[in-house]
């Protein structure tokens, strides 16, 4: 199923790819000497994990239903009210996690247009994304967190800091973090890290984990009349990044 996370929505030119920071997220962790694979090593790796998850997939497993993905979205405003700037309302964020059952899931009214080429991977990836009802602590929770962030804008250098404004554990949730970026770009995600040679300082990496998205790309105009950037204003970007993430 893996292979076919990046081919489950009709490609859109112009959407969501050109502004991706995935790509200088990555390069930058490289220069830091935080992650030393390359990119042909990682895929190598990926491909042989493939084989052998999809061969244990069809003899061993039985699922009654999709797998869920709690998810917190936190949104690192800078002291608007709720539903104003940054600090989006819930009902786009809602609108969002509708927008990923939909691509992941190959629901979405647009999968007829995917392009032919593509035809023989497309498939669902039999997950439903779920905004969280319980925080770390075992309290009650709608999922979504609002903080007032220590700057008004954020860059893939700010990495570390943006993250640390509010941060769920890694392993239980998935992260979103929703905030006004700098630099150009719409949304970012941090690759997976594989267990070869050479990775061993990568596991701080988990204070990390999950995707960023400009606030302005989040969610779909379809659901309501948010302060969308008309250029990428379906919730595609987040679909794009957590094809990276997955």
């Amino acid at each position: 199923m893996l292979t076919c996370i990046l081919f489950l929505f009709s490609a859109q030119p112009g959407v969501s790819q050109d502004r991706c920071g995935t790509e200088a997220h990555t390069q930058l962790l490289r220069d830091k000497n935080i992650i030393r694979e390359t990119k042909d090593v990682f895929e190598n790796w990926m491909q042989k994990k493939l084989k052998s998850t999809q061969s244990k997939l069809s003899t061993q497993r039985t699922q009654a239903g999709p797998y869920q993905v709690p998810v917190v979205v936190h949104v690192i405003h800078n002291g608007e009210a709720i539903g104003t700037g940054v600090n989006i309302s819930n009902a786009q964020i809602l609108s969002q996690i509708n927008v990923l059952n939909a691509d992941f899931n190959r629901l979405n009214a647009d999968a007829a247009n995917t392009p032919a080429e593509f035809l023989p991977v497309a498939g669902a990836f039999d997950i439903e994304f779920v905004l969280a009802k319980q925080t770390p602590d075992g309290l009650s929770t709608n999922g979504i967190v609002r903080v007032q962030g220590s700057q008004t804008q954020w860059t893939i250098n700010d990495n570390y800091a943006l993250k640390a404004q509010s941060y769920w554990p890694a392993e239980d949730y998935l992260n979103i973090w929703v905030t006004n970026m700098g630099g150009g770009l719409i949304g970012f995600a941090q690759f997976p890290v594989s267990p070869l040679p050479g990775l061993e300082s990568a596991s701080n990496s988990r204070l990390t984990d999950g995707v960023a998205i400009h606030y302005r790309a989040f969610g779909s105009i379809d659901d309501g009349a948010f302060d969308l950037d008309s250029r990428y204003n379906r919730g595609r970007t987040t679909t794009h990044e957590l094809g990276h993430f997955f």
